[in-house]
């Protein structure tokens, strides 16, 4: 699935040693997307709770991780474009 211009929020897991963005689903109350970032991010977004906009390729996790809240849905993101909100 290829997402454009969504707001999300960065944040390290310590758990994946990864930064991930979560973004919120349209129209659900806690629907929220979780994208794993693969490859590295740029020094100055690397602030935990930073509001992004970003555009790129999510691929399915295949249950891994699991979710670890209702309606989060899991994904590994391939960044095109991602820049402060």
């Amino acid at each position: 699935m290829t997402v454009n211009d969504l707001t999300g929020r960065l944040s390290y897991s310590n758990e994946l040693e990864k930064w991930v963005i979560n973004a919120p689903i349209p129209g659900t109350i806690d629907g929220l997307r979780t994208g794993i970032i693969c490859g590295d991010i740029s020094g100055d977004l690397k602030i935990h709770g930073l509001s992004v906009i970003f555009s790129g390729e999510l691929k399915d996790s295949n249950g891994y991780p699991k979710p670890q809240l209702g309606g989060q849905e899991i994904y590994y993101v391939r960044p095109t474009k991602m820049k402060k909100a």
